[in-house]
């Protein structure tokens, strides 16, 4: 009897990892941070290649996956791609020329230029500004 039961816990066992050995480690994907793209890769592809198609190091899909060998990817898998996020994108702000501003004292306090205050603005003349005036500063 205690052979016996040695036994089928060793068959039960080898069966379990041989189940788990051949269903594709991606079948299910990992929950996503927001905005994360995933890869099924296709048969010849390569960390290389889907890296520069999607502007990552083939280390970070490596890190982002757990794949210790970059050589080693199966067709089929699912891979987490780290993309990163985009640049923020800049809100401009509304300043109230007050009396004694310039445009080169506003733009050193907002760290910016005149030029681009001006291009902001359609100022010709980066003189000719007045008291009351709405700039936005980008």
């Amino acid at each position: 009897m205690r052979r016996w039961f040695s036994q089928s816990v060793f068959v039960v066992l080898a069966a379990c990892l041989i189940l788990a050995g051949a269903a594709p480690a991606s079948l299910a994907a990992p929950p996503s941070p927001a905005g994360a793209v995933y890869h099924v890769v296709q048969p010849g592809e390569n960390l290389y290649r889907i890296g520069l198609r999607y502007g990552v190091s083939l280390w970070s899909i490596a890190q982002a996956n757990g794949i210790v060998n970059v050589n080693l990817i199966r067709s089929g898998q699912v891979l987490l791609i780290p993309v990163p996020a985009p640049p923020p994108v800049p809100v401009p702000r509304i300043y109230i020329v007050r009396p004694g501003d310039t445009l080169s004292g506003i733009a050193w306090r907002f760290g910016t230029t005149v030029w681009v205050i001006t291009r902001a603005n359609g100022i010709w003349n980066p003189n000719l500004i007045y008291v009351g005036q709405r700039l936005v500063i980008p």
